[in-house]
């Protein structure tokens, strides 16, 4: 079964708000968040774009996030240095936690998960690979990653990009390694790239702009799972 996943680059925590209000009536069970601290990737997004972070940080672990209640948060974290911030993201409670494989070093991400075995029971962590990234240089860590995701776009942070070939390539040689790896796909998602993306092995396709524009969210979710008949190519 494809999951559906919208993505939002949050510039407020309302931008949060606003999203997940948009998903709770329809089939959607996980959003993604992309925190940008400008340093790694860029604009920068909430809350690193806040005046006051601690404050955000505080509001977050009091109330949550919006929503949590009714639907899943999955954290795309576009930071340098995540390992020395994961602690903090974990006890915001999401289901998955994604690091980008160009963000910190294989070994030491291995090693907190090794570390923090029995977190995996509760949160997922994912790794995500950039189209230039080479996977056969990552073969070790996908045996202990929960998911892969596949950026379909050159430039992460940004919605809106020309989809990227390569992730097609990138998908099939996830599979040669670990085969039943849970692969999602970020960037790039639309009616004419997710049919190509599902039968090269994609089980999750993470949207942000397709969906955010479409006037008629219920259909779009089905167009990108293919239950559709318009989502043919």
């Amino acid at each position: 079964m494809i999951e559906i996943i919208p993505a939002v680059l949050p510039k407020t925590r309302k931008d949060i708000e606003d999203t997940v209000s948009r998903y709770l009536e329809t089939s959607i069970q996980t959003i993604q968040i992309d925190l940008v601290d400008g340093d790694f990737a860029a604009p920068k997004t909430w809350p690193y774009n806040s005046k006051n972070q601690y404050e955000e940080y505080k509001i977050l672990e009091e109330e949550g996030f919006p929503g949590w209640q009714d639907i899943d948060i999955e954290l795309d974290l576009m930071i340098a240095n995540p390992l020395e911030s994961l602690e903090r993201f974990i006890e915001w409670g999401p289901s998955r936690i994604i690091i980008h494989a160009g963000s910190v070093d294989p070994k030491s991400y291995i090693a907190f998960l090794e570390k923090h075995r029995s977190v995996q029971s509760f949160i997922h962590f994912g790794i995500a690979f950039s189209c230039d990234d080479l996977i056969s240089e990552y073969s070790e860590i996908l045996k202990h990653v929960d998911f892969v995701q596949c950026m379909g776009i050159e430039t992460i942070g940004k919605q809106g990009q020309v989809f990227d070939e390569r992730v097609l390539t990138q998908i099939k040689q996830v599979k040669k390694i670990v085969p039943d790896m849970i692969v999602s796909i970020d960037g790039g998602v639309s009616p004419e790239t997710s049919k190509q993306l599902i039968k090269a092995g994609a089980t999750r396709l993470v949207s942000g702009s397709y969906l955010s524009k479409s006037i008629d969210v219920v259909e779009a979710i089905h167009t990108l799972s293919g239950e559709n008949s318009e989502s043919e190519i």
